[in-house]
């Protein structure tokens, strides 16, 4: 199972632009729509405060990311730079401590000595993957850097392709 630590996404700009920017990491494949309201450069998300999530499939206390389970959006082993379509099941798993053991797929929000946020597919979780929705009016030269890290230690464990896709705008193809 794949992840995103502490500093999961540092985004920092220069420059000037018009357009909204929503990027799309994702695991295996995938996009969606974003209800969160974008947020401004610089950001940066931090997992280790555990009460961001608390309740499955709610988002509301992370500014700016959703999760998505990604059902139909690929089949076993697909590349995830070619899907672009988005995705609309919300999907984070709470309070799971042992990523290890815990099977399901979609994401998954895990309260370990490091606390982070997995991605892992499933027969349903075909592309599971989160959205990071931002404002990038008058900022060009975007830059995106995030840590990736594999938290499973079971026997099950599996590389997983990841990719980052962008839109300009809130609707149609990453």
């Amino acid at each position: 199972m794949m992840n995103y630590p502490p500093e999961m996404a540092k985004l920092m700009s220069n420059g000037k632009s018009k357009n909204n920017l929503l990027l799309l990491l994702l695991l295996l494949i995938g996009s969606s729509l974003n209800a969160q309201l974008p947020q401004t450069l610089p950001f940066t998300q931090n997992w280790t405060n555990t009460s961001l999530i608390t309740v499955n499939d709610d988002w509301s206390g992370v500014a700016g990311i959703v999760g998505f389970r990604g059902d139909g959006l690929a089949g076993t082993g697909a590349d995830p730079q070619i899907v672009l379509a988005p995705s609309a099941v919300i999907d984070v798993n709470a309070n799971q401590t042992n990523p290890s053991t815990y099977t399901t797929g979609g994401v998954t929000e895990f309260e370990i000595t490091n606390p982070t946020i997995g991605l892992a597919g499933s027969g349903t979780a075909s592309a599971p993957h989160i959205v990071i929705s931002l404002n990038t009016t008058c900022n060009s030269s975007i830059q995106v850097s995030y840590l990736l890290r594999d938290i499973d230690g079971s026997t099950d464990d599996a590389v997983q392709p990841i990719a980052l896709q962008y839109r300009i705008g809130n609707s149609g193809n990453f």
